[in-house]
């Protein structure tokens, strides 16, 4: 019948032979608190790290910059079809004709636009 041990040299519990000794070569010396059974197998463990620092670097060179990119004007994007839809519905709400309805809407927008930039000049100017 199979039997594991833990192995010292391993520094945990593994299969042994047919000869009793670790199946990574350890001598018997090495092996501790025998017990009836196989192992179900385990994956190698690899002497590379699996969380390398390399691992998490951030993009770089084009995919960066479509990244970078990406962030700032996707949000942007939505903010101003966001501030033209608020500002036309508003006026066709309240009954005005198609022109003055898109003219709320740029009205809109300029003032959302003034709302972005007092946020980030604000923003700058806590972090100096």
């Amino acid at each position: 019948m199979a039997k594991n041990a833990y192995c010292s040299e391993c520094g945990t519990r593994v299969n042994l032979s047919e000869s009793g000794e670790c199946v990574r070569g350890h001598a018997r010396s090495a092996l501790r608190d025998v017990r009836e059974g196989a192992l179900a197998a385990a994956p190698v463990a690899s002497s590379v790290p699996s969380s390398r620092r390399e691992d998490f670097a951030p993009p770089t060179g084009l995919a960066s910059q479509v990244i970078g990119k990406a962030i700032v004007l996707v949000p942007a994007a939505f903010v101003v079809l966001l501030a033209l839809w608020s500002g036309y519905a508003g006026g066709a709400g309240m009954g005005l004709s198609p022109l003055m309805s898109w003219l709320s809407s740029i009205g809109s927008l300029a003032l959302t636009a003034a709302g972005v930039w007092l946020w980030v000049w604000m923003r700058r100017r806590r972090q100096r």
